[in-house]
């Protein structure tokens, strides 16, 4: 692995080569002693795989491969400009009216895609450190890209009636 490109409360990315391709590695911080902890995460780590390896849309990150023997890690597509969050933080890049409607548009796209399932899959943590940017040209296939499905649910038709179970 090459460098640390991200960090989070349980997951720290890494940029690393795999198949002679540029890839980001998440490997899971995963607590020794605290089993009810190491169950959680490691059960939005299966839902993560299982969203992203299930789904394909130019607007979603890839997944490339998993790794569920120590470390537990997932591999994905490395986007160019990291995430939206460090983006529009950074006072280097300039963010345009085009490039800004460009981003929204790219994560509706998504969105919509994810709500038109059969059953419709909701995020359920969409924020900008989990759009990641593959350009900076408004004109690109794809801008931004949604990432992060560990908290991601099916609804099922009772949840869109307002029943409960």
């Amino acid at each position: 692995m090459k460098e640390s490109v991200g960090e989070g409360a349980f997951a720290t990315v890494y940029k690393a080569i795999y198949e002679e391709k540029v890839v980001a590695v998440k490997i899971l911080k995963i607590p020794k002693h605290q089993k009810k902890k190491q169950k959680t995460i490691m059960n939005e780590f299966r839902r993560e795989v299982r969203v992203m390896s299930k789904f394909q849309h130019s607007c979603l990150v890839e997944i490339v491969g998993f790794s569920v023997s120590n470390p537990v890690a997932l591999v994905m597509e490395l986007l160019a400009y990291g995430d939206l969050y460090q983006f529009i933080h950074n006072p280097e890049n300039e963010i345009n009216w085009e490039l800004r409607l460009r981003i929204a548009y790219d994560i509706s796209r998504a969105m919509s895609f994810l709500h038109s399932l059969s059953p419709p899959l909701v995020h359920r943590d969409l924020k900008s450190p989990n759009i990641m940017l593959a350009s900076k040209d408004p004109r690109a296939p794809a801008v931004a890209k949604v990432a992060d499905f560990g908290l991601s649910q099916e609804l099922l038709t009772s949840s869109l009636r307002g029943e409960s179970a």
